[in-house]
């Protein structure tokens, strides 16, 4: 299952000329990300002890963003790499904003999460779109030989 869904990432139509239901593989991961987040919801909710549209704010989206690009797509490991840098850069720019608002500072220093953030992302998409720990390239049996001829 995963490379039939490898293969409707990288081309579809490629995926429907070996007789692969494009459309049906696409609704099964839309249903199965949707059952995934609806279950975070009732996680995020119980935790909370009740829900609110301030919840879920552009910023939560944003963070979610930057973990997954910053980590690297198709990566569990990515991804909690990307998680726990956000969450240390997010920390470190709340702490300076209080202390410079503690300083006087006349500059709204809670923006400045989303301003590393943005930048973080921009440079990530435009150097290293892989992230930081990129996709691990399969060699499977049937393609072994071919990595032996390159050597």
């Amino acid at each position: 299952y995963g490379r039939l869904l490898k293969a409707v990432r990288e081309n579809d139509m490629v995926a429907a000329s070996l007789g692969k239901s494009v459309p049906q593989a696409r609704a099964q991961v839309m249903f199965i990300g949707s059952a995934i987040a609806a279950i975070a919801g009732v996680f995020f909710v119980t935790n909370l002890g009740f829900a609110s549209a301030n919840d879920y704010a552009v910023a939560f989206t944003l963070d979610i963003w930057v973990m997954i690009v910053l980590g690297g797509l198709g990566n569990m490991r990515g991804a909690v790499l990307g998680a726990l840098i956000v969450t240390v850069l997010d920390r470190v720019t709340q702490v300076m904003a209080i202390q410079l608002d503690m300083m006087g500072s006349q500059f709204e220093f809670n923006y400045v999460r989303f301003i590393v953030f943005g930048v973080i992302l921009l440079l990530m998409l435009r150097y290293r779109p892989q992230g930081l720990l990129p996709e691990p390239l399969e060699t499977t049996r049937a393609h072994a030989h071919l990595a032996e001829a390159g050597d």
